[in-house]
């Protein structure tokens, strides 16, 4: 890391001192170089890797780690008499974690579950760096000093909006088994399911004349 540090600045290093750099406004070149000796001193974390073919798979990894919910399916080993089994990493010794089996009750199930939902409206996703909110102009001037042209929000116009199917809400709360409406019921806890005071009681939504084990699984 220290090898990288020092080729990168001695780079830029030279860049400034041969008027090479378009530096931000009202920098001078000692003023930089003094930044680049300050650098030079701090410890750098860099991970580089090489470029992906598309940004498809990318934003699907973004999307399943981001909202992909706290369990994934794939955990969930088996239901049955009313309690869930599923599987996890056990990190008593980091050292050597290992993966056990564990088998609750459904409503100890969801109680640990619905710990995992954010608040509404908690922002949950967070940019760093030239991409963070208040750095939309130094982003922007980096990618015209880097020649990359600047690219229009992606969206649609309002005659494109507008002529989007709109579903009904009642449609979407029907069951996938029997087409019937769920009925949506309050899940009281014994205890606070989460440490904000406005969420001590979730929702839940059912299917009436669904069986036990298509709730459970839907919900899972």
């Amino acid at each position: 890391m220290s090898m990288f540090r020092g080729k990168f600045l001695d780079k830029v290093r030279r860049l400034v001192n041969s008027d090479k750099l378009v530096m931000p406004e009202g920098w001078t070149k000692a003023k930089c170089i003094s930044l680049l000796n300050q650098l030079g001193r701090a410890p750098w974390n860099v991970k580089l890797l090489e470029r992906y073919a598309h940004a498809r798979g990318v934003t699907l990894y973004l999307a399943r780690y981001l909202k992909g919910g706290p369990i994934g399916n794939s955990r969930i080993v088996s239901y049955s008499n009313g309690e869930v089994t599923f599987r996890y990493l056990d990190r008593k010794n980091p050292a050597n974690p290992q993966t056990k089996e564990m088998t609750l009750p459904v409503a100890q199930f969801l109680e640990r579950w619905s710990q995992h939902i954010p608040p509404a409206k908690m922002h949950t996703v967070r940019t760093y760096g030239l991409y963070a909110t208040g750095n939309a102009k130094r982003l922007e001037q980096a990618r015209l000093q880097l020649g990359v042209p600047i690219m229009p929000e992606a969206g649609l116009s309002q005659p494109e909006q507008s002529d989007l199917p709109v579903k009904e809400e009642t449609e979407k709360k029907r069951c996938p088994i029997c087409i019937g409406y769920l009925v949506v019921e309050p899940l009281e806890f014994e205890e606070p399911v989460r440490p904000w005071n406005i969420y001590r009681a979730k929702r839940r939504s059912r299917c009436p004349r669904a069986p036990l084990n298509i709730e459970a699984a839907s919900i899972a």
